[in-house]
């Protein structure tokens, strides 16, 4: 995981959105952030592990968004542009093999 970790920072100080982190505890459904809303946005789970990191501007995806398996293995990372994607988007395995690598 902390590979997975390192690398979600990366694309995230890379977006230049650190400073506007949103930090939520997923309980049960996922968890959004308000309308509008700019900057990064984490998603933990109940055990307060790490699962989603997603990078919003007015209140559309806009640039990286990470995703881990429950395990803590990188699951997804996939890039948007104003709500869609945009640029290189890859899947991992729980093994982290990748599964799946596409540029939209």
């Amino acid at each position: 995981m902390k590979r997975s970790l390192i690398v979600a920072m990366m694309l995230c100080v890379g977006a230049g959105l650190l400073a506007g982190c949103g930090r939520k505890t997923e309980s049960g459904a996922a968890l959004e952030p308000p309308k509008g809303y700019t900057g990064i946005w984490e998603v933990k789970n109940s055990n307060g592990r790490l699962i989603e990191i997603k990078t919003y501007a007015n209140g559309q995806l806009h640039g990286p968004y990470v995703n881990w398996y429950g395990n803590g293995t990188l699951h997804w990372v996939y890039n948007f542009n104003a709500g869609q994607p945009k640029g290189r988007q890859i899947t991992f395995g729980e093994d982290g093999a990748i599964l799946d690598s596409s540029v939209k």
